[in-house]
């Protein structure tokens, strides 16, 4: 252990949660402090304060498992995650953390939204969900997330936060709170190739979960927020909008970690019981690299299938019922009596695939090139400029302008020839990022960039189409 650094909770005593320039204090003292230990500036929130990556080295191979933790997205509102990846690394130094740091490279982001956490709240300096900005990238905390999707390119991602038993603009109107206690999901978009997806439910997420129920945790795969009794039961989002499902698109195997908070207005030993909070959040991040660790080998081999695999790419997907009239009791805390009650849910927790499509060799963009270019870049997607005209075979998409509700409407497609001219924006899919790619040009995406506001009129001002897609 390296007894000279204490994390500003620890040496809080609880009372209060840790600012963001403590924070960069501590990850300043541990990069001293652990071998080989460095911290890298992501960037900057939209306030103006640094985004900082804790970079600890593998100590004993030269191709080591890249994994990457981040907690604390939400800000001051889930803030124990933050706080436990400073004690996490502390450990790192410990007899197991070394043995972990033998052959894993770490990247731990405590402070992602360094706005929210001084702002005592759950949104950046701009009010915006930064777990909702990962298609658009509008803000500079997902843009410096991102890059780390790319730049440091993890093998697994581990994204925690924290979600409030007691709703009370929701589900606490019906006299209810949830009985959860800690959640995980994985990324689960139908675009992220099947092999990936599978290792991801039936051997790393069962494992985690069996390390914690043996430790005697109630532990459970993530159940979306309930807001009503009246609502279906899914897990968690499919949206790539999402940093999960985003980084499972960027080539890695990603988690949800979400253990759950009590009222803020309870009475606790330490500042809304952060100690308690931090110490859930540790316990299951411990088990997570543990069940990781050692995996290392599996875990490589099945990236690498996933990575060359030209599987087609699923559009989009939905939830649907497991089977006809299925239903699921739901543990829930009756506020009056305080009693545990199982509630029954209609089960939809099945996910059918929507729209499959061939991956394409590559897009050509024939508007806005220069803003698009700079858009792609922020997702790590690289492109060229067509140095001379040419003609080649591709599919053009209709779309339809529906007035009374303000979308594009995709109408089919047509495969033709199609003149291409000088300086046209070549974007080819591959490597990490190629699968994304048809879930941001094609219309029967529901994360299709003419389908988000600030994108949308590009389309609605062509005249003619502007995105080509290559015929394979």
């Amino acid at each position: 252990m390296t007894p000279a650094v204490v994390t500003p909770l620890t040496a809080s005593g609880g009372a209060h949660l840790a600012s963001s320039r403590a924070i960069e204090a501590c990850m300043a003292a541990l990069a001293r402090a652990l071998p080989g230990a460095r911290v890298e500036r992501l960037g900057h929130s939209r306030a103006g304060r640094p985004i900082d990556l804790l970079r600890l080295p593998a100590l004993a191979t030269q191709a080591p498992l890249r994994v990457a933790l981040i907690g604390s997205q939400h800000g001051a509102s889930e803030a124990a995650g933050g706080e436990a990846l400073l004690q996490f690394a502390l450990e790192l130094d410990d007899e197991l953390g070394r043995a972990w740091r033998r052959e894993i490279e770490f990247a731990l982001l405590p402070n992602p939204n360094p706005d929210g956490r001084d702002n005592d709240s759950s949104r950046n300096a701009a009010g915006i969900n930064l777990n909702r900005d990962y298609v658009l990238l509008s803000q500079p905390e997902t843009r410096a997330i991102n890059r780390l999707l790319y730049q440091f390119a993890p093998d697994v991602l581990l994204d925690a936060h924290e979600s409030a038993c007691l709703k009370r603009r929701t589900l606490a109107r019906e006299g209810y709170m949830t009985a959860f206690h800690t959640q995980f999901d994985f990324a689960n978009h139908p675009a992220i190739p099947r092999a990936a997806r599978d290792y991801c439910e039936h051997e790393l997420l069962r494992a985690v979960i069996a390390r914690l129920a043996d430790a005697g945790v109630p532990v459970q795969r993530y159940i979306r927020e309930i807001q009503s009794l009246d609502q279906t039961i899914t897990h968690g989002g499919i949206t790539i909008r999402a940093l999960r499902n985003r980084a499972g698109l960027a080539g890695c195997l990603a988690f949800l970690l979400e253990t759950h908070m009590e009222p803020k207005d309870g009475s606790y030993a330490t500042f809304r019981n952060i100690g308690a909070r931090v110490a859930r959040q540790l316990e299951a991040v411990r088990a997570f690299v543990s069940i990781i660790a050692a995996r290392g080998a599996a875990i490589a081999q099945v990236l690498g299938v996933a990575g060359a695999s030209r599987d087609e790419v699923v559009l989009d997907g939905h939830y649907v019922n497991t089977h006809v009239g299925a239903r699921i009791a739901i543990p829930l805390h009756h506020i009056t009596s305080a009693c545990v009650q199982q509630v029954e849910f209609p089960d939809f927790r099945a996910v059918a695939d929507g729209t499959r499509l061939a991956l394409p060799p590559c897009y050509w963009l024939t508007r806005s090139q220069d803003a698009l270019a700079d858009y792609l870049h922020a997702h790590g997607i690289e492109s060229t400029r067509l140095a001379a005209a040419c003609t080649l075979p591709a599919a053009i998409q209709h779309l339809r302008f529906d007035a009374v509700t303000g979308a594009l409407v995709f109408e089919g497609e047509t495969i033709t020839t199609v003149d291409l001219p000088a300086g046209t924006l070549q974007v080819p899919a591959r490597g990490r990022q190629a699968r994304l790619l048809p879930l941001l040009f094609d219309a029967r995406a529901s994360s299709a960039l003419c389908h988000v506001t600030e994108f949308a009129a590009l389309w609605r001002r062509a005249a003619s189409p502007f995105v080509y897609r290559a015929l394979g």
